[in-house]
């Protein structure tokens, strides 16, 4: 098996992991509560009609960074904005809760299998991040 082809499993073994991840319930599409209006992205897609929109299409998004998951040479952090929140998966450096980022990412919807049940799980893959601004942080943190 060359290098190229187990890059590939692992990288699919990774999304599924991912896909477990949301199938268990860590992925929330109800605001809670408003955010700031600085989050507001007339350019872009509200993050409660990213379903809507269907897979592989290419959206913009910004919006306040909450929950993270590292993964080996990757990862998954939460992206939410005044409408709802979905989970965005990255190549690149995750951004620490709490900042705020704008985005350009593809639409994704993975099948996993959980013994004979199938779940259709969905999820943002960043293409690029195209801003962020870093929450500012007390120095006692």
């Amino acid at each position: 098996m060359d290098g190229a082809m187990i890059s590939q499993k692992f990288r699919r073994w990774q999304y599924s992991l991912f896909s477990l991840f949301l199938g268990i319930g860590l992925i929330g599409c109800n605001s809670s509560g408003n955010l700031n209006a600085a989050l507001s992205n007339p350019s872009g897609v509200p993050i409660s009609q990213l379903q809507q929109q269907g897979a592989s299409k290419v959206v913009y998004l910004k919006g306040k960074v909450g929950d993270r998951a590292p993964f080996l040479g990757s990862g998954a952090y939460q992206l939410q904005d005044d409408t709802g929140t979905v989970w965005v998966v990255t190549q690149g450096a995750l951004p620490a809760s709490g900042d705020i980022v704008s985005i350009k990412g593809e639409a994704k919807y993975e099948t996993i299998a959980i013994g004979q049940q199938k779940s259709q799980e969905f999820y943002i893959l960043e293409l690029e991040q195209l801003e962020r601004q870093a929450q500012t942080r007390s120095p006692q943190q």
